[in-house]
């Protein structure tokens, strides 16, 4: 088989272990010496935990043996029981110049005197100083405990030298309980290079003394704003508000005695979390308890906070004993928790540092790979081993790479710095200044220069500070022409052999101030009796515009120096000319009533700074207001004048000019016992923070031992807890239960000397699985023997085995890790094919699987519903059905079978009714009946839905409408026209007069039809006209010619009946001459007679003729006309049925009527033309 004796593992099973490997510990762990005190077992216990949990060589370990009961010790007792023996240590571990940080894990001394901490005293050295009760008793802070490392902005490094003194970064590793100090160390490990969501937050609740770290905010936050990029959220919160419902604090800082209940536990501290107040007692601890009623760092601990301070002895309110807010900007850059303490305090001897200082949550190290040799390849000779390291994806290039082995310092790799001719430029405005990097100048010294070459320039409103490898840009005019300033920043090759210096985060441009100018009032009384009546404050305010503002307070007897203060608040912020934008506002920065406060101007940026504050005291005796606090100053007092002032920050660093830095370290293995050999790389980035990256490679060497190598099927190297790998073979895959698998793999041996294998076992759940076969007793030097690996699973399931062998190897292979699945057995399914269904059918269905599992069916498409196996249909169509079965744990689930059929409808029949009827005005369906009975059917007529209600003919077709069955019959329905009869009316008439009309009348109309109906009505006829003799003439009056749909008619004639002429007379005329009365008579009922008029009344005298009106008793008579105005003719009166007296006429005109002679008066005549 092939085999691979160069490299003994591939990337395919490197991979894990190079992760393994390159998270082996914390990159910060040699340079931490980890102290216990082994006169306590919990100490020691922690001291382990810590080194095992960041990777931190046994060597590195320090024990000391102290009393466990010292609170505090004197100046020689911290030299011979804690610092003397750390030096002794390094120094004989050979460690020199190499710890930076010192971790006291549990119980040791914390203060020495009662006035120093010993973490300070470790940090810059034991600087004696008195403390507050030491005669004469009062605050002190001496100039000589000023710390160098303030503010310092780069990675610490011991042998730097700082203070003077080759000091630790030195931390007190301390809970109220062991439990929660390991919780401790565990946020730690959690923090490195974590980069979460997170927020740094800063209050102020009470004010007052433990408030003063108020006017440091400002230009902690403006350090944030003014270099975008920085990976977390740094918030301000209003004056005395608590912390509270907050999710990702990574850094609180505050002022008061005791934390309040809601900051304790309402907010969600991220690992590497750092909190502390400014308190006394903050670090007054004993017995791992707090030594007074104040807040200590145990409570933070207890928390959930990664590190803390507070300080040990009374500190008094001095900003230089407790750390500065920037401490958050440093901490974002990506300096460990230990550095950012370290950088923030000005003066921290009576300091108490307290957790885990490597936490590093925002730390960007270089990232490290070593593609050659693998981890835990066997080795021998000389080994080369190729480093290679590049930025991390938030980070900077790497600078320098450092060598250990087994835990110690080799060499230093590589280390860049930047090439003399380099140039590094910055571009404010118009304005680009440059500085060239000389022969022997550090990265910081080329910043230092180009800060040098600005400030050169006087013409230039802009000031430059270096911060190491930071280049601050402040704006120095009050006015606001640098807002937003165009900044930029380069780097160049120039003169030198390559480019090794870069550009990091930037601002691209000045950002404007968003804080106010201040300043600070203070007012004290002589005794506590306050002020003596006619004590006076005088304040006034000259704002940029010129208006100058005056307020006087007058004291009242005993008033004391807060109240007065509160009054001058109010009638400054009340005052209608200071409350413009140019204005200013008093705070007493306070929650209450203060003795000091400040003036701040209303608006942010520079122009606050020019607005004047004169502020007198004056008193009328000498025990009552003090005036030594009187003054007169512009708005000056911000902590940074910066702090109002557009300001903007560029980062440089070094790098190699491809961003790659690589490098070979020749590993001579000749002098290494045969055995396993950590090394270990620590690359840093080139920044001033100086991150940190480990990678920790094991390599075997075997120089002159047998060597036991397991070789996969493949040929690759598999080493112990190798996770088993499909390609090597040491992962079976899945095999079906009841089934097998073999695999050949090797045993090689590539030393010097013949390889005895006493024996071998498997150990593990999987060992009745898996079974070994061919392992040798003996291997010749060089040799290589195969063996194989039979797994073969009863049931389902994952196994896995280790396979150990009991040999003479160098590196022993006791855990070689198989691993196989046994998976369920595959199965099919029969299901015969399902023939065509008719709806109404029920089906039971059947299908077998070869495991003997009940097969399961389901409808898939189609009109049908399952009942169990019972399939039976709800409509027609295309039916499919699924046979399945899902398997269990020795079964895989069954290819799935569909049958697919039509279903059909069922035969019905239909049988039509009452197909003959008669129009009667209504619908006249058909009946039906259906078989099987009681389906449904839609009848038409003709193709219509609706039955017809007319006579006529009609096509009748009966369709079943149902789901489950089809069928219809046709006929023809016909409706017979109603029978119509038309009978004449009998007709009666004088001799000689005209016809009357003649009429009939109806009977047989249905439904409410009348004549209306009729398509041609009737017409009555006669033979009878005015020469008619008198006589009656049966059947005389005819009816025919009706036409209709509907009906059918039948006629019956009537008689005519002429009569003998009635004569007519003038019953009566009028002797006033106003009116003629004409009276017919007799007459008979029912009769119409006409009225002629031979001549024309209008004529002569009947002009004026306005009416013809009846009277009585006429007035039951009908007009067949209306009458005005008669002319020559015609004129129709009938009498009504009923009526038998004589119907009459009057006439009546104006002027009066005149019978002219010759004027015939009317009648009713035989012949119209007046001759009779």
């Amino acid at each position: 088989m092939n085999r691979n004796r160069g490299n003994l593992r591939l990337a395919a099973g490197t991979g894990l272990l190079l992760a393994v490997c390159a998270m082996a510990g914390s990159p910060n762990a040699f340079r931490t010496l980890v102290v216990v005190n082994t006169n306590s077992v919990d100490s020691v216990e922690l001291g382990e935990y810590y080194a095992a949990a960041h990777g931190i060589p046994a060597h590195h370990v320090c024990r000391l043996g102290i009393a466990t009961n010292l609170v505090s010790i004197n100046s020689n007792e911290f030299s011979s029981l804690l610092l003397d023996p750390i030096h002794s240590h390094i120094t004989a571990e050979g460690l020199e110049a190499l710890i930076d940080y010192v971790v006291l894990c549990w119980e040791f001394p914390t203060r020495i005197r009662f006035v120093e901490g010993v973490s300070a005293a470790l940090f810059y050295g034991y600087q004696n100083a008195p403390g507050y009760f030491d005669p004469p008793r009062s605050c002190k802070l001496p100039e000589y405990t000023s710390n160098a490392y303030y503010r310092a902005e780069r990675a610490f490094r011991s042998a730097d030298g700082w203070n003077g003194t080759n000091g630790f970064v030195a931390f007190h590793l301390i809970a109220s309980n062991l439990a929660t100090a390991k919780m401790v160390v565990d946020r730690g490990v959690a923090a490195q290079s974590s980069f979460p969501p997170a927020d740094i937050h800063l209050h102020m609740i009470y004010g007052g003394s433990r408030g003063i770290r108020e006017q440091l905010f400002s230009d902690a936050q403006f350090s944030f704003t003014s270099l975008p990029g920085l990976p977390l959220n740094f918030v301000l919160a209003p004056l005395y508000q608590n912390l509270s419902g907050q999710t990702h604090v990574i850094g609180y800082q505050d002022g008061y005695g005791g934390i309040p209940a809601v900051v304790r536990s309402s907010n969600v501290w991220l690992p590497g979390a750092y909190a502390d107040h400014m308190t006394s007692s903050g670090g007054m601890i004993q017995d791992f308890q707090n030594s007074t009623n104040q807040s200590t760092i145990l409570d933070w601990m207890g928390i959930g906070a990664t590190a803390s301070y507070g300080t040990v002895a009374e500190p008094c309110n001095y900003l230089a004993k407790f750390p500065d807010p920037v401490m958050g900007f440093y901490y974002a850059r990506g300096f460990t928790i230990g550095e950012a303490y370290a950088m923030s305090v000005a003066a921290p001897y009576q300091g108490l540092f307290a957790g885990d200082p490597l936490a590093a949550p925002f730390a960007a190290p270089p990232v490290i790979s070593v593609p050659f040799p693998a981890p835990f390849q066997i080795v021998t000779g000389t080994v080369p081993v190729q480093v290679t390291a590049i930025a991390h994806a938030q980070g900077v290039p790497a600078a320098s790479l450092d060598y250990y082995l087994d835990g110690r310092f080799q060499t230093n790799l590589v280390t860049l710095e930047p090439a003399p001719g380099n140039r590094l430029s910055v571009t404010v405005g118009d304005w680009t200044h440059s500085a060239t990097v000389t022969l022997t100048d550090t990265l910081f010294d080329a910043v230092a220069a180009l800060a040098d070459a600005v400030n050169a320039d006087s013409s230039l409103a802009v000031r430059a500070t270096a911060c190491s490898d930071r280049l601050e840009l402040v704006y120095t005019n009050y006015d606001r022409d640098g807002d937003h300033l165009p900044v930029s920043a380069s780097v160049s090759q120039e003169s030198a052999t390559a480019l090794t210096l870069g550009v990091g985060l930037a601002a691209n441009s000045l950002i404007p101030s968003i804080y106010p100018a201040r300043e600070y009032v203070e007012l004290a009384t002589y005794t506590t009796n306050g002020a003596n009546a006619g004590d006076a404050i005088t304040s006034i305010i000259t704002l940029t515009n010129g208006v100058a503002v005056t307020n006087i307070i007058i004291a009242a007897q005993g008033e004391t120096a807060a109240q007065l203060l509160d009054r001058l608040k109010d009638a400054i912020n009340a005052h209608p000319a200071l409350t413009n934008a140019n204005g200013v506002v008093y705070d007493r920065l306070a929650s209450s009533p203060s003795t000091s406060g400040a003036v701040f101007a209303r608006s942010p940026g520079p122009e606050g700074r020019l607005i004047h504050l004169g502020y007198w005291i004056s008193a009328v005796d000498t025990n009552g207001l003090v005036t030594d606090y009187s003054f007169s100053d512009y708005l000056n007092d911000n902590a940074r004048e910066s702090d109002i002032l557009p300001r903007a920050s560029i980062l440089f660093h070094v790098r190699p000019t491809n961003g790659i830095l690589e490098t070979t370290v020749s590993v001579d293995t000749a002098g290494l016992s045969d055995g396993v050999h950590v090394l270990d790389f620590i690359a840093r980035d080139g920044s001033a923070v100086a991150a940190q990256s480990r990678f920790s490679l094991p390599l075997v060497v075997g120089n002159e031992s047998p060597q036991l190598a397991v070789l996969g099927t493949n040929g690759e190297g598999v080493v112990n807890n190798d996770l088993p790998d499909l390609t090597k073979g040491t992962d079976f895959g899945p095999v079906e239960w009841g089934a097998s698998r073999t695999n050949t793999l090797a045993i090689c041996n590539d030393g010097p000397a013949s390889l005895s294998i006493a024996g071998w076992s498997t150990t593990g759940p999987g060992t009745d699985t898996f079974q070994v076969v061919g392992i040798p007793a003996l291997i010749e030097a060089g040799g290589v023997s195969n063996f194989t690996v039979v797994f073969a699973p009863a049931v389902t399931g994952r196994f896995q085995v280790a396979l150990g062998f009991d040999s003479d190897a160098v590196f022993p292979q006791t855990n070689i890790l198989f691993a196989g699945t046994g998976v369920p057995r595959s199965q099919n399914i029969d299901f015969p094919a399902l023939p065509d269904q008719i709806a109404t059918n029920e089906i039971l269905l059947s299908a077998t699987a070869t495991s003997d599992l009940d097969v399961e069916f389901s409808v898939a498409d189609g009109p049908a519903v399952l009942n169990g196996p019972l399939l039976s249909f709800t409509n027609t169509g295309i039916v499919s059905i699924v046979a399945s079965q899902d398997g269990n744990d020795l079964w895989e689930p069954a290819p799935s079978l569909t049958n697919s059929f039509m279903v059909m409808k069922a035969l019905a029949t239909v049988t039509l009714f009452d197909l003959w009827q008669t129009y009667n005005g209504a619908a006249r369906p058909v009946s039906f009946t259906t078989a099987p009975a009681d389906l449904k059917v839609d009848i038409t007529y003709n193709g219509m839905d609706s039955p017809p209600t007319n006579a006529g003919s009609y096509a009748v077709t009966g369709t079943v409408q149902e789901v489950l069955y089809e069928g219809s019959a046709a006929d023809l329905l016909a409706v017979a026209p109603a029978p119509l009869t038309v009978t004449a009316d009998s007709q009666t008439k004088p001799y000689g007069a005209p016809n009357p009309p003649l009429t009939f009348h109806y009977s047989g109309f249905v439904a409410g039809d009348d004549a209306t109906v009729l398509i041609a009505e009737p017409v009555a006829g006669t033979t009878v006209d005015v020469t008619t003799p008198a006589g009656t003439y049966p059947g005389a009056i005819t009816v025919s010619g009706g036409l209709a749909d509907n009906y059918e008619f039948h006629y019956v004639a009537a008689d005519f009946t002429v009569t003998e002429v009635v004569p007519v007379r003038i019953s009566a005329l009028a002797t006033d001459r106003q009116e003629m009365h004409v009276i017919f008579g007799p007459v008979e009922e029912g009769f119409s007679y006409d009225l002629f008029f031979c001549t024309s009344l209008t004529n002569g005298p009947w002009l004026s003729v306005t009416a013809m009106v009846a009277t009585a008793p006429a007035e039951s008579a009908s007009l067949a006309h209306a009458i005005s105005n008669p002319v020559r003719g015609f004129y129709r009166i009938a009498t009504l049925a009923g009526q038998t007296n004589p119907p009459g006429l009057l006439f009546s005109g104006d002027p009066p009527l005149h019978l002219a002679p010759g004027l015939a008066a009317p009648g009713l005549v035989r012949n119209p033309d007046c001759t009779k």
